[in-house]
């Protein structure tokens, strides 16, 4: 549906539960995603999640991400978005561990601030990444986002506290 260099952004559809659920049952994908207790999703979870994102348009989307040519590797969207004042939150994760540091990221990401500035007249995007997650945090550093809060200690992983970082991104720095 919406297109990048390496990437689409497209509904979710049956045929991509079961390789969602097994993409993102990654111990080292959820260690990225999840500030919770990492349990395992069953196959009902990720549908429930899938449905949930994928109903409430007018507050968040999630999109499957494809390659171009048709390999399903991950999701992005929006969340809490909020009309009267501009604002949205993103996530977004290529959960396909074949697909990582090879642009794919980025490009799904390109891909979703277009849709989010272009089409929904979105004017602030925001979201929240831990800060152990390096190749991230340069990814979305490339593409503009800047650090505006810091949430010290926030995430328990791996026998350690970790800072969360709040970035965002202004349409006005994205057009540039």
């Amino acid at each position: 549906m919406y297109k990048g260099e390496k990437t689409i952004l497209r509904a979710y559809e049956k045929r991509d539960l079961e390789v969602a659920h097994r993409l993102f049952n990654d111990l080292e994908v959820q260690k990225l995603l999840n500030p919770g207790v990492i349990l395992p999703l069953s196959l009902e979870e990720e549908q429930k999640f899938i449905e949930t994102n994928a109903s409430a348009k007018e507050s968040r989307y999630n999109f499957a991400v494809d390659t171009l040519d048709g390999v399903y590797i991950g999701g992005g969207g929006y969340f809490d978005f909020n009309r009267r004042n501009g604002t949205t939150f993103i996530g977004i994760a290529i959960a396909h561990r074949d697909y990582w540091g090879k642009g794919y990221g980025s490009d799904a990401l390109q891909v979703l601030l277009r849709f989010l500035f272009l089409e929904l007249n979105v004017r602030k995007i925001l979201l929240n990444v831990f800060a152990f997650n390096a190749r991230a945090i340069a990814c979305y550093q490339r593409l503009g986002f800047r650090e505006e809060g810091r949430l010290k200690q926030q995430v328990y992983r791996d026998g350690t506290f970790h800072d969360e970082l709040i970035m965002s991104l202004f349409r006005e720095q994205f057009n540039a």
